[in-house]
């Protein structure tokens, strides 16, 4: 196998820290200690680096290789590397003292040449933190001079690939993590009656093992939150109540004992309200992983929303109310929360909080980090103009591959007009030259334009789909108007050619008219490629007989 010449430019070159930064994703399978992002490979533009952690100063091992194969290093505590070492490279680094590494590698024009052109490579940091406890980034696979995506990349494969009941599953959302420790993501999905846990085999083929791994009770599930909360190396899983019409299903703790089986832990406060997001982030920066709610409304209860909670670990998966949050003044229980995105957008090595409020005439709310888990709401400030709409979840990333992560707004855009709606908030640092943190709505963006075709937009996820180092999105529609379909949207930087953060909606990508709350953007496969699975809950316009069919598309651009 020939060695591509960027392997010998990163070797030979000397990196120069803090000049730059890739396109940026914010938060992991285990709760955003270690995110990885890689810009384009390109001739004559910077080959830039960007990795996010939660370990301030700490020396950590950058692995790049010519094959994403998973291996197992044997110590419980650490994660599948996700290498091939036998035929990987590695360089030694130190983390900032925010947690943050930077750097890039100046190119010149025709430097990686046709021959290498559309050559994946793979990417990996080993972080060790200062208890030596090592953390594994993300993987991430890059194409060498990128080709630009051929229409139709995305193959239809559920029939192959998904356990039977797949095309009658009424799913709402949906996560994947390793749950067994093989180095490939395994997928769980809520539903209305429980949860359901399908294994990976290898190969992007995944059987149904809930009936074994999980003794659900089998009440609602309305989201799903996975993460290492007992820091023994495997990944947990917290099951969010979902509506009740008496009484408020309760939020669960189960815990992996290594191998994907779960069992329950009394670990957990209880909570009012029907638990719309759970995320997994070290809040306070001690090592752990904490816990927060979204909390939408129950008609049930004498106050219908129940405030968003944040849960501290105090240790090995102990979790305590944080009381503080519940109370603050922008934490109203008589709102609907639907979604709380986590990433650092202020760049200061903490972790920020996006409140999306599915509550008409209420506006989104941006919560800094003060870097031991206090928490001030700046939305009225660092976000111009703060309109206000149904929205419905968010994502935060960097589109303008600028180093600092951007706010994407899943609005329903029907209780206002279009250009009322703050849809896209690009981030003030970076390329804007002012401070991160700030937020301007972009007039111009990808979402500012609305027609019924678009359909009602329920979920968003950003990467990069078309692996060509940017950031590209995909939404998750309801139905309700005729022709409205799931939307994909390509960067229109890196292999395209054109502006980075310009995007242009896919029109050959048409799974189909149905209501979908969940979107998997995950490499089943590990070929270095991200493949692509949403969800169904019913259809208004489209066909009954698919309206619980979940879709799986592989990815075949690389």
């Amino acid at each position: 196998m020939r060695t591509p010449r960027v392997l010998s430019l990163l070797g030979a070159v000397a990196l120069t820290l803090g000049a730059g930064a890739p396109a940026l994703l914010a938060g992991d399978g285990l709760g955003g200690r270690a995110r990885l992002q890689f810009g384009s490979i390109i001739g004559g533009q910077p080959l830039r680096i960007d990795l996010r952690t939660t370990c301030p100063s700490a020396p950590l091992l950058l692995f790049y290789g010519l094959d994403g194969t998973p291996t197992p290093l044997g110590a419980p505590q650490l994660q599948v590397l996700g290498l091939n070492l036998a035929s990987s490279h590695a360089f030694f680094f130190n983390t900032d003292a925010t947690g943050r590494f930077q750097a890039q590698v100046p190119t010149v024009p025709g430097a990686f040449g046709p021959a290498d052109s559309g050559f994946a490579i793979f990417f990996q940091a080993l972080v060790i933190a200062a208890d030596g406890t090592k953390l594994t980034s993300n993987v991430k696979a890059t194409e060498i001079q990128p080709l630009p995506a051929l229409p139709g990349f995305l193959h239809e494969v559920a029939a192959s690939h998904l356990p039977p009941g797949y095309d009658n599953l009424e799913a709402s959302t949906v996560e994947h993590a390793d749950l067994n420790h093989d180095g490939f993501p395994d997928l769980l999905l809520a539903r209305a009656d429980g949860v359901t846990i399908w294994m990976n085999d290898g190969s992007g083929g995944f059987t149904d093992t809930t009936a074994t791994a999980i003794d659900f009770p089998g009440d609602p599930v309305a989201a799903i939150g996975t993460g290492d909360v007992d820091d023994d190396g495997d990944i947990d899983l917290v099951t969010g109540g979902g509506f009740g019409d008496t009484e408020s299903v309760p939020d669960r703790l189960w815990l992996n004992d290594g191998s994907g089986l779960f069992t329950l832990s009394d670990q957990l406060p209880a909570g009012d309200g029907e638990s719309k997001s759970l995320q997994f982030a070290d809040i306070d920066r001690d090592g752990d992983l904490d816990l927060i709610v979204a909390v939408g409304q129950e008609g049930h209860l004498s106050v219908p929303g129940g405030s968003n909670r944040l849960l501290i670990n105090t240790g090995n998966g102990h979790f305590k109310e944080d009381f503080d949050f519940a109370e603050a003044p922008w934490n109203l229980p008589d709102a609907s929360t639907l979604k709380i995105r986590t990433g650092d957008v202020d760049n200061d090595g903490d972790i920020d909080l996006f409140v999306v409020r599915g509550t008409p005439a209420q506006q989104n709310v941006l919560l800094l980090n003060s870097g031991s888990g206090l928490f001030q709401d700046v939305s009225f400030t660092h976000i111009l103009p703060l309109y206000t709409d149904n929205s419905q979840d968010a994502a935060l990333a960097d589109i303008d591959s600028d180093g600092d992560l951007d706010i994407l707004v899943a609005n329903s855009v029907l209780g206002t007009q279009p250009w009322l709606s703050g849809d896209v908030l690009i981030n003030q640092g970076g390329l804007q030259g002012g401070t991160a943190g700030f937020f301007h709505d972009d007039p111009t963006s990808f979402l500012e334009a609305y027609s019924p075709a678009d359909g009602i937009r329920l979920c968003i996820e950003a990467g990069d789909i078309d692996a060509d180092g940017d950031i590209d999105v995909l939404l998750g529609v309801h139905d309700l108007f005729q022709g409205a379909d799931q939307s994909l949207y390509l960067n229109q930087g890196g292999a395209q050619g054109g502006v980075t953060g310009s995007m242009v909606r896919q029109t050959w990508y048409d799974p189909g008219d149905f209501i979908s709350y969940g979107v998997a953007l995950f490499d089943m496969d590990h070929d270095g490629d991200l493949d692509v699975l949403q969800t169904a809950a019913g259809v208004i316009s489209g066909d009954p007989a698919q309206q619980f069919q979940t879709r799986l598309f592989e990815n075949q651009q690389l």
